[in-house]
């Protein structure tokens, strides 16, 4: 993250990762990250932990691009 991202951007996604390591529960919110042309986009993401036996816990992410449909929803109030 830290290679690819502003160092606060990087650090919320960080954050998001390790509050799931810790809680152990799947976690989803809202994000907000800037292209590379500065402009936002918005995101739905979840995060959850895959958990085996006898090996290390790993986290699986996903995130959908809901900058379109905030848009939408925005020209419909």
């Amino acid at each position: 993250d830290f290679e690819l991202l502003p160092a606060a951007q990087a650090r919320a996604l960080r954050d998001f990762d390790e509050a799931v390591f810790a809680g152990g529960a799947p976690l989803r919110r809202r994000e907000t990250l800037l292209d590379p042309a500065g402009q936002p986009r918005h995101f739905w993401s979840t995060k959850l932990l895959l958990r085996r036996e006898g090996e290390d816990d790993r986290l699986i992410g996903l995130s959908t691009d809901i900058t379109e449909l905030d848009r939408m929803n925005a020209e419909l109030q």
